[in-house]
């Protein structure tokens, strides 16, 4: 794993819900994880990360994007606005399944309280 300088920082555990998005870098074909104050790069496939993680409230947004729903503030139109203030794309093709996928969210929280 690189930290956010590119030196090798070896493994870092991170908490799912500390994480904000992945992002794929296609150019050097690893992916990387966003979280509120730093950035980390893995040697993942972005298919892997997506069969991992959707069980735990990630969904695909748009191409080489998987963002954490736990984060989301709002969805208006194609952006999509975190917690944090930071503003991410929605594909128009990926918009009906990411709503349904951010509803069964919702309605799985709501029974938890």
């Amino acid at each position: 794993m690189l930290d956010e300088s590119g030196t090798k920082a070896g493994c870092v555990r991170l908490k799912l819900n500390e994480i904000l998005y992945f992002e794929y870098i296609k150019r050097s074909r690893k992916a990387a994880i966003i979280l509120e104050d730093c950035r980390y790069e893995c040697e993942c496939t972005f298919e892997n990360l997506v069969e991992e993680l959707q069980p735990y409230d990630f969904a695909v947004n748009h191409r080489g994007c998987l963002v954490n729903l736990r984060h989301i503030e709002k969805i208006q139109g194609f952006h999509i606005y975190l917690d944090n203030g930071k503003e991410l794309s929605l594909a128009q093709k990926r918009s009906s399944d990411f709503r349904e996928e951010m509803n069964k969210f919702l309605q799985k929280t709501q029974r938890r309280e």
